[in-house]
């Protein structure tokens, strides 16, 4: 929506330091360890706490307010790819349970599904394709929502009023529709070609962009359809060049007999043997 995104770094240091509250992704980090360690007197609480994800509370998403002292407020850097930030004026039982609610929505099927929401790379697909009335309800007591972006950088998302807060035992209520899916879709291909541009070792331009695209469609046209199998042949395709075109390469990589990792392999091998 015009209007919705801020691309500016937010001061978490100064700017309603009362109201801030980080999600750190459980299964990326030792969300409390990396807590205690840079903050004596944090206000926090497992997501999966109470719930029937407490089982597996190892890798829960972790809520935490920091305290006024707290060096997470400095030490962004550390955590900005593991988690996002948020604000509200609700206090942490509220909040944790509206979260709560959250981490299981429906998908247009009827079928339950675990939404990621403090991932930076699905809350931003997520954000951009929900109208007002969407992002309101979803947000419930979140006035902001802080996340990074690895091109962009910081952005902040100003969501246009509050909404009623729902309970940890409503999880499943939000409803996502197939434009949700495919935004999420989307944004995930396009993390994935940038992740193939950084391992290219080339700056993230238009024209570095186009490459990789040309590549992908390339590697999808022999089959591989697996982005570690694309990532793989992304690699040598880089590096060989137009040597990945020659008969006997080509010969392999068509090749509907072998699965893909093995043709990947061979060609590895021709490629650094000079056997093609």
């Amino acid at each position: 929506m015009p209007g919705r995104f801020d691309v500016t770094f937010p001061d978490f240091g100064a700017t309603h330091s009362g109201d801030l509250f980080l999600i750190l992704d459980g299964a990326r980090i030792d969300a409390p360890r990396f807590i205690y360690e840079r903050d004596d007197r944090p206000e926090m609480d497992l997501l999966y706490r109470s719930t029937p994800h407490e089982p597996v509370k190892e890798v829960s998403p972790c809520i935490v307010r920091p305290s006024e002292n707290s060096r997470l407020r400095g030490d962004v850097n550390n955590w900005r790819s593991d988690g996002i930030a948020i604000e509200s004026s609700a206090d942490i039982h509220m909040l944790g349970n509206h979260l709560r609610s959250l981490i299981s929505v429906r998908l247009p099927d009827g079928a339950l599904a675990y939404l990621r929401f403090y991932s930076p790379s699905q809350i931003e697909p997520l954000l951009s394709s929900f109208s007002d009335h969407e992002l309101t309800r979803f947000s419930g007591p979140v006035t902001r929502w802080h996340y990074f972006a690895p091109v962009d950088g910081w952005k902040t998302v100003e969501v246009p009023g509050t909404s009623e807060s729902q309970e940890a035992s409503n999880e499943g209520w939000f409803q996502l529709r197939e434009e949700h899916l495919r935004a999420i879709e989307a944004c995930n291909e396009a993390v994935f070609r940038k992740k193939l541009v950084h391992q290219a070792g080339w700056p993230v331009t238009p024209e570095s962009m186009s490459k990789i695209d040309q590549i992908v469609l390339r590697a999808r046209s022999f089959g591989f359809q697996a982005q570690g199998d694309i990532a793989t042949y992304a690699e040598l395709a880089c590096y060989y060049g137009e040597r990945l075109e020659e008969p006997n390469a080509l010969a392999v990589l068509k090749s509907e007999d072998k699965p893909a990792g093995q043709r990947l392999e061979i060609i590895d091998s021709m490629m650094s043997y000079g056997d093609t």
